[in-house]
């Protein structure tokens, strides 16, 4: 078996011969955070020149009107 190096878990060794040195739940987290960190990037470009700061600000002011 296989040690997590996030949370020194044991998991499978399928998922270490993969490329993957995490278990899945440490695994899952790391995606989630790098998913929600593109997004944010993405939509940072996106936003109009006018609207400075946060991204969360601009949903909130969306939720608002909306």
């Amino acid at each position: 078996m296989a040690t997590c190096v996030k949370c020194e878990e044991e998991y499978t060794d399928r998922r270490l011969e993969l490329g993957y040195p995490t278990c899945l739940e440490c695994g899952a987290l790391d995606a989630r955070r790098l998913t929600s960190a593109r997004v944010q990037a993405v939509l940072r470009v996106m936003t109009p020149n006018a609207c400075e700061g946060s991204v969360e600000k601009v949903f909130e002011s969306e939720k608002k009107t909306g």
